[in-house]
């Protein structure tokens, strides 16, 4: 059996070192390939487990949400879609903007 391309998305909560507190969320996406749905899955929530040794001045637990997405392509290239979600919602843009993707809290340039 030839091995396909998955993303999976996983959540992690960042933690202050001293205080234990908790600084924010981070929402991670991987590419892997696997053999099947299954595979994926626990490949990712190994590298998951393992994400926190990255991580120097804070402490970062995946908290045990996992989403897999098998890509449509066999090769990765240009336009290759490597995620989606569809939410149903009768929100209108600006409200499903301000919910779930640009509420002012995101950052991905820094920590």
């Amino acid at each position: 059996m030839s091995k396909k391309w998955f993303s999976a998305k996983c959540i992690f909560s960042w933690k202050d070192r001293e205080t234990k507190k908790i600084k924010g969320y981070e929402e991670r996406i991987i590419l892997l390939k696997s053999i099947s749905f299954d595979e994926a899955i626990k490949k990712a929530e190994s590298d998951a487990e393992k994400y926190n040794d990255y991580i120097s001045n804070t402490i970062v637990e995946y908290v045990g949400f996992i989403d897999v997405f098998e890509l449509f392509d066999e090769k990765i290239k240009d336009f290759t879609e490597v995620y989606s979600i569809v939410r149903e919602s009768n929100l209108l843009p600006n409200g499903l903007l301000d919910k779930y993707s640009d509420d002012g809290t995101q950052s991905t340039t820094s920590y």
